[in-house]
């Protein structure tokens, strides 16, 4: 997408006002190219009209619970239409591939829905027995596992040991075990040498080695079992080939007499994915998964602006997030009614921003110190007035985190001596709130996106 919004504009200045327009007709000209694909194909079209009938589907719901359905499929539909408008935006990815990735999300969605409404995956007795605890306690927020933890004490999580100051402390020797010859061997292969952490849970005696290695978001894990001896065994890994990175993590805990491994992973700015595996004695039953979706909040942080009085900027910036947030394409944010002779000013603009290039980079200029770098460059600009002025506006997608989207950055600019300068912007921070709706999914070893 990057440049994206410039090319998108020009064809709006070109072809229609920017002033905001009606609703166009089903697979109009004036669609939205998202909402065009799936006008064009009709399986996918007959797909998404399945999910909406889905979510309006209620079984014994409350007035909160019908509220929070409503919001979680307003949420969810926004994130599919940003996903699939990325993807059209970038010219590597093929139609093909995006109708396919459209069709991966509607399913996945379908199936978070049937599972909402008791038609679909049935969940393990812990999985279910975690569900109840979250939806009696939906304002907490933070690590889902930790929440649970906090509120059913039957639930313990396995501690974690460092290997102490200086890393010069064997975390084995600290809990009294020592790993056999195979499992030294199968940890100084993965370690190279490197500290480590120990995962240990003495209710169960098993356990896991963690090490960083090349990168700090992404562990490697070597798993044992102790016998009464104190010697600790390799078992079998209970997610084979998942690496722990960035924002998922595997956690070792005990629920009531049974043990499991939990794997967590965000899935979008909105969800988290539960996986569980429980061991049996001699290896790991299959996976049962939990979708958890969030509600967010959006928040402005490391507001800048080129002169002290940043409230009539702040106020724009507000403005423009709540409307890319309900539905987050660049040709969807409402630009102002342009007085004649504006439409030039408006390209002047464009121009200057595809000179200067500046702006479509990923380091995005804010008034003030240093640009922040760590945004990638999908963008879309936009016109919008204050105080009478016409000004260039920017808002890019954040990446905090490996590839999880964290919210957006918002850039003003104006001109002044032939040239854009910054005069505001901000960055856009999405934090999960309160739970909105959870749901057993169909198993699998891993879990996917969508």
């Amino acid at each position: 997408m990057k440049g994206i919004g410039l090319s998108i504009l020009v064809l709006a200045l070109g072809g229609m006002t920017l002033a905001r327009a009606a609703a166009p007709p089903a697979c109009g000209p004036r669609q939205s190219a998202v909402r065009r694909m799936f006008c064009s194909h009709p399986a996918l079209a007959a797909m998404d009209r399945s999910v909406q009938v889905l979510a309006a589907t209620t079984v014994r719901a409350t007035t909160r619970q019908r509220r929070a359905a409503r919001r979680d499929q307003r949420l969810w539909q926004a994130e599919r239409d940003d996903v699939l408008w990325r993807m059209a935006s970038n010219p590597s990815f093929t139609e093909d591939q995006i109708v396919r990735r459209a069709w991966r999300l509607e399913r996945s969605r379908q199936a978070f829905l049937l599972g909402r409404t008791g038609q679909g995956a049935v969940p393990s007795p812990a999985l279910a027995r975690m569900a109840r605890v979250l939806r009696a306690h939906p304002d907490v927020a933070g690590d889902p596992l930790r929440a649970w933890a906090r509120f059913d004490h039957g639930v313990v999580l396995a501690g974690s040991l460092d290997a102490g100051p200086g890393h010069a402390v064997d975390p084995f020797a600290r809990v009294e075990l020592r790993p056999d010859a195979e499992l030294r061997e199968r940890i100084d292969e993965v370690t190279g040498g490197s500290p480590l952490d120990l995962l240990w849970l003495p209710e169960a005696r098993l356990g896991a080695v963690v090490s960083v290695q090349g990168t700090a978001d992404c562990q490697l894990t070597v798993w044992f079992r102790a016998d009464r001896a104190g010697v600790a065994h390799g078992i079998p890994a209970p997610m084979p080939g998942q690496i722990p990175c960035g924002h998922t993590r595997l956690t070792l805990l005990r629920v009531g007499l049974d043990t499991y491994v939990a794997l967590e992973r965000f899935n979008g700015a909105y969800a988290v994915d539960v996986s569980m595996r429980q061991w049996l004695g001699t290896g790991w039953a299959g996976p049962l998964r939990l979708r958890l979706r969030y509600q967010h909040a959006l928040r402005v942080s490391q507001l800048r602006c080129a002169h002290g009085d940043c409230a009539r900027y702040a106020a724009v910036i507000k403005r423009i997030a709540r409307r890319y947030d309900a539905r987050p394409m660049g040709p969807n944010i409402s630009a102002p009614n342009l007085r004649p002779g504006e439409r030039i000013r408006v390209r002047q603009l464009l121009w200057m921003a595809q000179r200067d290039r500046k702006t479509s980079l990923g380091t995005l200029p804010l008034a003030g110190d240093e640009p922040l770098a760590d945004f990638c460059s999908d963008a879309s600009f936009f016109v919008v007035r204050v105080d009478g002025r016409l000004l260039l506006g920017r808002i890019g997608h954040g990446y905090l985190g490996w590839r999880r989207s964290d919210g957006w950055r918002i850039g003003l600019w104006g001109v002044k001596g032939g040239k854009l300068v910054p005069l505001a912007g901000a960055v856009i921070r999405r934090p999960r709130g309160r739970l909105l709706a959870l749901a057993a999914m169909p198993p699998k070893g891993i879990p996917t996106g969508g």
